[in-house]
């Protein structure tokens, strides 16, 4: 497993617990390669204090607004398979006593660095990482690995479309970075009701920099839909 990007948001281990004193928390990642330089991000959405260290490195403080997410970075190299994350938890007041850990609502990416290009080293690189996997959906209903596909499209969840509609001309087009690193298949689908099979058209025309396909003039109710996987 050479690459790890996301998973589980690190944060829910500790989320909604209430502390009478400084605790800690830790996470254990696997399926890291022995010798591969990795590059762990930690991103901090919330002015609470607290500590974090990731394989034994020295404590970093935890600090950020709601507003302003503050991104931590971590980078070694592997002794064993498995990264070893440690955060401790600073006191906060909280109603009634006790201490709560809101500050801990976070996530992460743990990327490897001796892979280059790829999905997953396109988005370990995005300001903040995107999280989560290819098939991970953002706020506007968009996989990350479409987002990762499609020319334009932005990584903060606010796309409209992936693609145009000029009459009957249904048109996408294509990342560079996908198309030079070619981790991409591209397909366009069409539907009579939105439901399932779709069935794989041929394209009026496609190359390095966009697919188009015209929907039939005379079928009736149709839909057309654009495919993207890594083979």
């Amino acid at each position: 497993m050479p690459n790890v990007n996301g998973g589980t948001p690190f944060g829910k281990l500790m989320r909604n617990y209430r502390w009478n004193s400084v605790q800690t928390a830790s996470a254990a990642i696997p399926g890291l390669t022995v010798g591969h330089t990795y590059r762990f991000q930690w991103i901090s959405a919330s002015p609470r204090g607290g500590n974090i260290s990731v394989e034994g490195s020295p404590s970093t403080a935890l600090t950020g607004a709601s507003d302003h997410p503050t991104v931590l970075t971590f980078t070694w190299t592997a002794t064993d398979d498995t990264a070893n994350i440690l955060v401790t938890r600073q006191n906060s007041p909280h109603y009634g006593g006790g201490y709560d850990s809101e500050m801990l609502w976070n996530g992460y990416a743990l990327h490897d660095m001796s892979v280059t290009g790829g999905y997953d080293s396109w988005a370990a690189a995005q300001v903040p990482p995107l999280l989560g996997g290819p098939g991970t959906v953002g706020n506007d209903g968009l996989a990350n690995l479409l987002v990762y596909a499609i020319k334009d499209l932005k990584t903060d969840g606010t796309n409209t479309s992936a693609g145009t509609l000029t009459g009957r001309l249904l048109s996408f087009a294509k990342r560079p970075e996908a198309v030079a690193n070619g981790d991409v298949t591209y397909e366009i689908e069409t539907s009579p009701d939105l439901n399932d099979p779709w069935t794989t058209v041929t394209p009026d025309s496609e190359d390095d920099t966009t697919i188009n396909y015209t929907l039939p003039a005379n079928a009736g109710e149709i839909y057309g839909r654009l495919k993207v996987s890594i083979p």
